[in-house]
């Protein structure tokens, strides 16, 4: 292992223990909101449960760089790879929900202060960078990009059943605003897809060998 991808790899750690440390942070803050007694319903958000999926990712990815650079040669699962994918797929499309959809509507201060900077902006810029630059530079086989919807379809059913037929959820994005819930479905499908893949191709031209 030459000095170059050694300082490659350092860099992911360093970029991999901030995103942990980060998410640690965020999630003892809302642990504190359940232990003061608030009426929470942070946990689901799908924003907060995509941060702590990569949150979970990049310590596991900082285990094995950390392996790499102690062996002198990248250790990294494609398995990771791909599950890594999958997260950040989940974070970058909160990302841009909220910076083009949620915080226009809403307010720029709201979406953006407290531990929302963090989970909406800080976090998801952290990981694509630790992903396409400074993580392994193998790719695997373009169809497990599919696999970056697959969260996404696990929280619509969770949350269509529970917003617009059991009614036991508040409407936190307002899918169901005059009865167009299966709009929000196809298009947050269709998005998370088409990010999926655009992260798979730039993975792809950020992996060619120097």
């Amino acid at each position: 292992m030459d000095t170059k991808e050694k300082i490659r790899i350092v860099i992911g750690i360093i970029i991999n223990t901030m995103v942990f440390g980060l998410e640690v942070y965020c999630l003892s803050t809302f642990i504190k909101y359940l232990i003061r007694g608030d009426e929470d319903i942070r946990f689901r958000y799908f924003t907060n449960i995509s941060n702590l999926t990569v949150g979970l990712l990049a310590l596991v990815s900082l285990v094995f760089l950390l392996i790499s650079l102690f062996k002198g040669k990248m250790i990294y699962p494609k398995v990771l790879s791909v599950l890594k994918l999958v997260g950040i797929t989940m974070t970058t499309l909160t990302f841009f929900t909220v910076l083009f959809v949620i915080a226009p509507l809403t307010s720029f201060k709201e979406m953006y202060g407290d531990v929302r900077f963090i989970t909406h902006l800080v976090t998801p810029v952290l990981v694509v960078i630790a992903y396409l630059f400074f993580e392994e530079k193998t790719i695997f086989e373009w169809r497990f990009s599919f696999l970056g919807i697959v969260p996404v379809v696990i929280y619509e059913v969770f949350y269509v059943t529970n917003v617009v037929f059991l009614k036991t959820w508040p409407d936190l994005y307002k899918i169901n605003t005059r009865g167009l819930w299966y709009i929000f479905v196809i298009v947050f499908l269709l998005s998370s897809y088409l990010l999926a893949l655009g992260l798979y191709f730039l993975k792809k031209i950020t992996s060619k060998k120097d």
